[in-house]
């Protein structure tokens, strides 16, 4: 399971890692390609790269994973909540012009994918899950090289 942000925290010389991501099961948002091709487009960061941290610090020695747990839960926004969501992300767009228009396309995007059925929506709730972990073992110290 690959996050979209993840956080630790030290407990007895076990570090914890917390990963979230939201969508439909596993990834962005909805999970869709139009809705990536929106999220790309629109991005501050462009040279965005997925990481996950904890297969970066197993490869380089510094962490030694001892267990991890799934959640997987409803997410019931509505649209306008959903935006809100969308923008509280470090990439969601900072102009003025560029916000609105993100926000357009993406209302515009929900709106077309529930007339599809593609996206199943309740009392103007959208039906989507969010989908987190959380993540524990060892720190390692690394050799003088900077490798475990």
């Amino acid at each position: 399971m690959d996050g979209l942000g993840s956080h630790a925290a030290q407990d007895q010389g076990c570090t914890v890692f917390e990963r979230i991501a939201r969508g439909r099961g596993s990834g962005l948002g909805t999970g869709l390609p139009e809705e990536r091709d929106i999220l790309s487009r629109f991005s501050t960061n462009q040279r965005f790269r997925p990481l996950n941290m904890i297969q970066e610090l197993e490869s380089r020695g510094l962490f030694r994973k001892r267990g991890e747990k799934g959640f997987t839960e409803a997410w019931n926004p509505t649209i306008d909540e959903y935006l809100g969501a969308r923008r509280s992300q470090a990439s969601y767009p900072r102009d003025q012009k560029q916000a609105e228009a993100f926000d357009d396309e993406t209302r515009a995007l929900l709106e077309r994918l529930l007339r599809e059925g593609r996206l199943h929506a309740t009392g103007g709730r959208l039906a989507l899950t969010v989908t987190s972990g959380v993540v524990w073992g060892m720190p390692e110290a690394p050799d003088s090289e900077g490798r475990r």
